[in-house]
């Protein structure tokens, strides 16, 4: 029960920060019910204990996290659907200024990989620009970035289905962290550190594949590409609330 309670009060911390994993779904309670009922000759006790611990913990997690309302979740979208405009309109627009680089995977990851720099450089201080707005964009540009890699890699041309689940894991994380009423507890640099993290794993992937080294993972990716993005997305909404809050 002291494990089980540790666990747990790093999760409400960290979907206090909106850097929780998501709430579990009926799949994962199953695979672990299975788990459990398959028979424990030749199981070393300490795995049982494990796999109940794990079982344990998702449970209170669905519980802890309650329900969402509807109209709550409305209220959210309405926020977030702005910030999702400007994220796609870098997909969209071709921009002479970046030198059309949604158009090149190549070019994509060099900007992001730039955009991450910047945004680094704005959370540590080190920055003169315009810091309201770039507060705002650069987490935006930043999730533009990692789903058009993404995509490109599983050759999709079309990125909308890409940005309805970042927005609805997005949804999600406010409404579970109850975070309307606390935006600046928003974590960016746990948003930046992932978002980056996701990005070199996906170009080393890649890159293996192209080798001929390995296979496609691109399918066992993908929910960390929509977790990082959304928590791209969260950021960018948390900074902008702050700023109407001022």
């Amino acid at each position: 029960l002291e494990r089980l309670a540790r666990l747990l009060r790093d999760w409400d911390a960290e979907r206090r920060r909106a850097a929780a994993p998501p709430r579990p779904g009926p799949a994962e309670f199953e695979i672990r019910v299975a788990r459990l009922q398959l028979p424990d000759t030749g199981r070393p006790p300490l795995l049982t204990e494990f796999v109940a611990l794990d079982t344990a913990m998702l449970t209170a997690i669905h519980l802890l996290a309650g329900e969402t309302s509807v109209e709550r979740a409305l209220i959210v979208v309405a926020e977030l659907t702005p910030l999702l405009d400007l994220a796609r309109s870098e997909l969209l627009d071709v921009d002479d200024e970046l030198g059309d680089v949604f158009r090149h995977p190549g070019a994509t990851l060099a900007h992001l990989d730039q955009v991450a720099r910047e945004w680094s450089d704005l959370l540590a201080g080190r920055s003169d620009e315009d810091e309201p707005r770039l507060r705002t964009r650069l987490p935006l540009d930043l999730a533009a970035a990692l789903l058009f890699l993404h995509d490109a890699h599983e050759q999709r041309s079309d990125h909308e289905h890409g940005w309805l689940r970042v927005r609805d894991r997005a949804v999600e994380a406010i409404t579970t962290g109850r975070l309307a009423d606390a935006p600046v507890a928003v974590d960016g640099r746990a948003a930046l550190e992932e978002t980056r993290s996701v990005a070199l794993t996906l170009a080393g992937h890649w890159l293996d594949e192209l080798r001929g080294e390995r296979e496609s993972r691109s399918a066992a990716l993908r929910p960390r590409v929509i977790d990082a993005c959304s928590r791209c997305l969260v950021t960018a909404w948390a900074q902008r609330r702050i700023g109407h809050d001022r």
